[in-house]
């Protein structure tokens, strides 16, 4: 790379200064190392022909000889070279690209002429190899050597290169240059923001033409702020926010928003944007050249653009993915050094940013407190509700029919992201497909993404076929049918719904959800419970937001594993569970629905907070005929003999699990007539009973 002419004076001058300093002793011991990358400098003791003279006794010397000096001699040698060098007294040039592109820099960013100098310094000596060797050579050296060093090598008053090296200083705060502590490079130490020494010295149009990579303007929302509706308060809160802030230019102002990957917070900030008709521009997650940046690169990235945008007004900045880069409390031991982990830097970095900021999370589990209270409003985004899910799916994909819209949406894990992106997958293969098969292979686009994300149940889709549900069928002591009209009209209410396993006390709850027209929301065991202390507790309050904000019919099955007798428990966190459960229970305005087989193991005041308690029981003989009946017309059998009723009624606890359990069996192994199917249901029934108490051992 050939030397830049006009600055060739002054860096020889920077050079010589450095080699009179006590930090020189390293580099001018091993010159030979150097030696040769240095030689554009013209510096004479680096050439390699011709004499030149030291001192004033005319004796002249070659470079050769000046190297076999002792140590003492050649320092001596460079401060002759360096006092000539100073008579002349080399100036800055003002005419070229770099003097250009700093000018307009500290003007916008209002940095000082001491900073200034010390930006010129830095971007030569990453870009001058002849300069980047000779300060390179120098000992491993602290932080305050450095500036030492800079401040000897620009002729700066040692306090004032200090406090333009210090956190206070606007190079800092802007984030375009810093001290390094773990870059052992001379070069490297005085650390400039990443491509911007090679921005510097190309043309440039303005301040923001020198800065195009490193601010990325964000996309324009695809939505209107009524896409949205469904936050409620929390949108016009944070609207208000923003707004306020960008029209009285307040400082300071941050929103946090967080939840789950493809809620759409990114898109939420966008329209916001566009709603109050401001540019917004990201944070990158990578330098000009491509590279990704880590968590302090990426603060500097954005403490640049503050700078940046200062005085540009209407202006949001975002920034996401904040959990990789907001330091952690377990951290601070092993990593303090770094300014982007030091917390009284990340606190005042909260509380002094000019330009409003929104800042991106999956997930706050790991923040410190003293980073969240700082936020003027932190608010969570779940997966939308159950009506904006089915709407996004028909906007997306409008052939599906209405049933699988309708229980596709009931899926709780279905986000707008995993919407759009199954769409446009499903929409680039269709045509590839038999129109009977494509809603199975939207299905299963939607579902393989679900699994990846650890959604083991996929969308949960029922199967076609089957028994139809009829409540007349099942044996419970209550009036079903009035008790579906009462909670129609209601629309609250808390069930408990007891009685032996497949006496249908799930499938009434299905039941119940279609004839409200609501969605269902299924919570088993395996859903809520957590191996971590507390998780539980919070997977069962999220269960009843999460049914809340869908207007879901809520259903907890095995709601005996929360809702255990409290004076049985062992250890502490069981007695939490049933706290947190009750007090869901309590605050829940809808319509919940816990079932159990196991009615005796409820906590007493559990019992006493359902509004109602249904046993179901095994089937009445005529219920099981009648039922009967429906399975041969299924099984596409003959209408059964009236000499069956009697037969049939003399198995004993029947449920209608069991005929659900035949008419499967169906698809396995052939039942001919009608007399197999009640065999099949005789053996089922018998296996209903031995399931509790039998022993299992030789018998004596």
């Amino acid at each position: 790379m050939a030397i830049n002419s006009e600055y060739l004076p002054l860096m020889r001058l920077w050079a010589l200064r450095f080699l009179v300093s006590p930090y020189a002793t390293q580099a001018v011991r091993h010159g030979f190392v150097w030696q040769n990358e240095a030689l554009q400098l013209d510096i004479p003791c680096l050439a390699t022909e011709s004499r030149f003279s030291l001192g004033g006794d005319g004796n002249a010397i070659t470079p050769s000889e000046f190297w076999k000096l002792e140590e003492a001699e050649k320092i001596a040698g460079f401060g002759e070279l360096l006092r000539a060098q100073q008579s002349e007294q080399p100036k800055k040039p003002e005419s070229t690209v770099l003097s250009r592109n700093i000018a307009r820099l500290a003007s916008h960013l209002d940095l000082s002429q001491s900073e200034q100098d010390i930006l010129l310094f830095a971007v030569l000596v990453r870009q001058e190899p002849a300069l980047t060797a000779i300060f390179d050579a120098a000992e491993r050296l602290p932080r305050l050597a450095c500036v030492q060093i800079v401040a000897r090598a620009l002729g700066l008053p040692e306090a004032e290169a200090q406090k333009a090296f210090s956190s206070e200083g606007r190079l800092a705060k802007t984030g375009i240059l810093k001290l390094s502590a773990e870059i052992e490079d001379f070069s490297r130490k005085v650390e400039l923001l990443p491509g911007l020494s090679s921005q510097m010295q190309e043309e440039h149009a303005d301040t923001i033409d020198i800065l195009e990579g490193y601010l990325v303007g964000s996309k324009s929302g695809k939505h209107d702020l009524s896409a949205f509706s469904y936050l409620g308060d929390d949108l016009q809160i944070v609207l208000a926010r923003l707004k306020d802030a960008l029209s009285n230019r307040a400082r300071g102002v941050n929103i946090l928003l967080y939840g789950t990957p493809g809620c759409g917070k990114t898109e939420l900030v966008r329209t916001l944007s566009r709603e109050l008709s401001s540019a917004a521009y990201e944070v990158p997650t990578k330098d000009i050249y491509g590279d990704p940046l880590v968590s302090h690169g990426r603060f500097r990235y954005f403490m640049f653009s503050q700078s940046l945008l200062d005085t540009a007004g209407q202006c949001l900045i975002v920034f996401d993915e904040i959990e990789d880069v907001f330091p952690k409390p377990s951290e601070w031991l092993v990593r303090k050094d770094k300014p982007a982990e030091n917390k009284a830097f990340m606190n005042e970095l909260l509380e002094t940013n000019p330009v409003p900021t929104v800042w991106l999370s999956n997930s706050i589990d790991l923040f410190d407190p003293a980073y969240l209270r700082r936020f003027d409003y932190v608010l969570e985004l779940k997966t939308p509700p159950y009506a904006v899910r089915e709407q996004l799916i028909r906007q997306h994909v409008p052939e599906v029919g209405t049933d699988w819209a309708h229980q596709a949406a009931a899926c709780e894990h279905l986000t707008p992201a995993l919407i759009e992106r199954s769409a446009a997958v499903y929409s680039s293969v269709r045509e590839q497909i038999p129109d009977s098969d494509r809603q199975a292979v939207l299905t299963r686009i939607m579902e393989t993404s679900l699994k990846a994300q650890g959604k083991k149940r996929g969308l949960g889709l029922k199967a076609a076929g089957g028994l139809d549900y009829d409540p007349s069928y099942l044996n419970a002591d209550c009036d079903l049918a009035s008790l579906g009209e009462g909670l129609l009209e209601s629309r609250e209410g808390r069930l408990c719904l007891y009685g032996p396993p497949g006496t249908g006390k799930t499938a009434y709850g299905h039941y119940l959800a279609h004839l409200l027209g609501q969605p269902l929301l299924v919570k088993r065991a395996s859903d809520l419970i957590s191996m971590w202390v507390g998780e539980t507790e919070k997977n069962i309050a999220d269960a009843f937001d999460r049914a809340e904000m869908d207007k879901s019919v809520l259903l907890i099955d095995e709601a005996d594993s929360f809702l255990m007798d409290r004076q049985q428990a062992r250890n502490s966190w069981e007695v939490t569970q049933v706290n947190e459960m009750l007090t869901c229970m309590e605050n829940f305005k809808g319509i919940f629905i816990a079932s159990t087989n196991l009615m005796d193991n409820l906590d007493k005041a559990s019992v006493r907070r359902f509004d109602l308690k249904v046993c179901f029981g095994f089937l009445l003989p005529e219920q099981a005929w009648r039922l009967f009946e429906n399975l041969c017309n299924i099984l596409s059998l003959p209408a059964p003999a009236t000499e069956l009723k009697a037969r049939l009624a003399r198995v004993s606890g029947i449920t209608p699990g069991n005929y659900a359990t035949v008419a499967r069996q169906s698809r396995l192994r052939r039942i001919r007539n009608c007399e197999d199917a009640l065999e099949a249901l005789r053996q089922e029934s018998e296996l209903n009973q031995e399931g509790h108490g039998r022993k299992i051992g030789f018998a004596a």
